[in-house]
Parts: structure tokens; sequence; C-alpha cells
């Protein structure tokens, strides 16, 4: 099985902040759950990527995610939303 990864990066050009980035990629779920230093891991990937970059991607959190996301319907959330007056 696979362990989807989502990052969350900060894209830096110049020396300046220019807005968060996320990436996803799939990692064995032995690596999920057994890596000591994923951070580090991870860093390093961001580091490799940004030399295709003409700026740097700077590690700042992830997440590990063993299943997908369940879809709630549409039609449920807006009359939830329409009960409480939010619409």
């Amino acid at each position: 099985m696979a362990t989807k990864v989502r990052i969350l990066a900060q894209y830096i050009e110049n020396g300046k902040a220019k807005g968060g980035t996320e990436f996803e990629f799939n990692i064995s779920d032995a690596h999920s759950m057994y890596c000591s230093n994923l951070e580090e891991v991870f860093s390093e990937i961001l580091r490799v990527t940004s030399e295709s970059w003409a700026g740097d991607f700077t590690y700042i959190s992830h997440e590990l995610l063993f299943q997908e996301p369940i879809q709630l319907e549409g039609a449920l959330t807006s009359k939830v939303m329409e009960d409480m007056g939010v619409l």
C-alpha cells in the first residue's frame, strides 16, 4: 500500500516569500510508519526540486494521508449552512 504525502512549502525568490505551494506524492506505508526523519527527507526532496526553479522551496509542514478523504454531498452541506443562517 501507499501513503499519500502532502507537503506545504514556502516559495522564496530573490530573498522574498512569494507564497505557499503544496506538493503531493506517494511513499510506501513502511516508510511513512517507520522513518524517523521524514521532515529531513522532505526538506531534501524540496531542495532537489528547487534546483530546477528560479527560487527555493522551504519546508513548512506535511500530512500523511492513509485514505482518500470522504466527499460530502454539496446539498447536505448547503442545507446545514442554510439552516444555520450562513447562506
